[in-house]
């Protein structure tokens, strides 16, 4: 079994603060707060903590959940670079232009914080590129359900008498 290796209680990192705009959101820009610890005998990654300006929220709760967990992995041995490489294109909102000419788009608050850890921390040439956005529709006749698609609409049925009328009225006239 792996044995976890805790940083000392003096550590020495660095705090990143990265912003996503959003403008005319109704929740405003997104700004967060990064700091990495490292390990002082490697000067590898050994802690992670990542603060919103959201606290409170969902969203601050799931970065300080991802934030935990990675730094627990790192200290039982999980190579940096793997387990942050993981979150580069990951797509959820908010996403989009930066203002970072060093990352000036990104898929989401973890697209940017594994861009930055990995290029700080770890990997420093060969970062992956953006990945464009899934296709989220496929043409009618590329479809798995081309074959039993309806050509029309089904008729609405209703056990209401003036939806009974409108409905006949529509379907004799149309």
């Amino acid at each position: 079994m792996a044995e976890r290796k805790k940083l000392p209680k003096e550590r020495s990192g660095t705090t990143y603060e990265i912003k996503i705009p959003r403008p005319g959101h109704r929740n405003g820009d997104l700004e967060m707060w990064v700091t990495i610890n490292l390990f002082p005998d490697t000067g590898r990654p050994g802690e992670i903590f990542i603060k919103s300006d959201r606290s409170g929220s969902m969203a601050s709760g799931a970065l300080d959940a991802v934030a935990m967990s990675l730094s627990i992995a790192w200290q039982y041995g999980v190579p940096f670079e793997q387990s942050m490489s993981k979150f580069v294109n990951m797509r959820f909102e908010p996403e989009g232009m930066t203002g970072n000419p060093d990352f000036p788009i990104v898929t989401s608050p973890l697209d940017y914080i594994a861009r930055l850890a990995l290029a700080r921390h770890g990997l420093r040439d060969n970062m992956p590129e953006i990945a464009p956005p899934p296709t989220t529709t496929l043409p009618i006749a590329e479809s798995p359900l081309a074959d039993i698609a309806p050509s029309t609409p089904p008729a609405v049925q209703s056990s209401h008498p003036e939806i009974q009328e409108s409905t006949k009225k529509k379907t004799n006239n149309g």
